[in-house]
């Protein structure tokens, strides 16, 4: 009976895994880093997020932001998406991630490559990321990714996610942009089947940060 139970919960884990969530930024990930799981053929997640300064709540309309964002996984491995809102203020980015490779054993190392705002005229970026399933209940992240602004800067990219039982995940991210690094964190809780709602406070350490919390929602199914 334990096994059995053992069993039910470790096939709980795993398909809470497979429910894809998209970062801020659009494409699939954790908070604001982007990771190497990918959307699978005619797979799709849909998601909106607010974000709100963190020290101050008043009317001012500067200090808040929404974003909304669509992926859909296609042929050849490659998840296609865009990004709107508020920010960016250019308009709608589109979001291509490609996954590489995928090893052939319990624990696989997962690497794809990607691209974020690609047709903004500043702040495109171009990363590399590498995810690894440790055991059922955690998944860790790492990887680069150079900003093409007016100079082309890169910046290391770490993170993780845990699951504490079948419906609620904790993550960390650390991003870095302009020279300094973001640390990020947050919890998801898988509310049904296919939603997912999440909260956060990003950037919230150090003397430069600028801490802002974060709440939003996804869904993710096939065509």
């Amino acid at each position: 009976m334990a096994k059995l139970i053992c069993s039910f919960f470790i096939l709980g884990l795993v398909n809470l895994a497979a429910v894809s969530a998209p970062s801020i930024g659009g494409p699939t990930g954790l908070l604001e880093m982007p990771t190497a799981e990918r959307l699978q053929y005619q797979e799709y997640n849909l998601g909106v997020d607010y974000l709100g300064d963190a020290r101050t709540i008043d009317s001012d309309l500067e200090k808040s932001s929404h974003y909304y964002k669509l992926n859909i996984g296609t042929y050849d491995n490659i998840e296609m998406g865009v990004v709107g809102g508020t920010a960016p203020e250019e308009g709608v980015f589109l979001n291509m991630k490609y996954h590489v490779f995928s090893e052939q054993k319990q624990y696989p190392v997962d690497v794809a490559v990607g691209l974020e705002n690609l047709t903004a005229n500043e702040g495109s970026s171009l990363y590399m990321v590498a995810s690894k399933l440790f055991q059922t209940s955690f998944t860790g992240h790492v990887g680069f990714r150079a900003l093409f602004e007016d100079s082309v800067s890169s910046a290391l990219m770490m993170g993780g996610e845990y699951f504490l039982n079948d419906a609620i995940s904790l993550i960390v991210d650390m991003i870095g942009d302009d020279g300094l690094y973001r640390v990020n964190m947050g919890a998801r809780w898988f509310a049904m089947e296919n939603l997912i709602l999440q909260t956060a406070l990003l950037d919230g350490i150090g003397e430069q940060s600028n801490p802002r919390f974060m709440i939003g929602a996804s869904i993710s199914k096939f065509l």
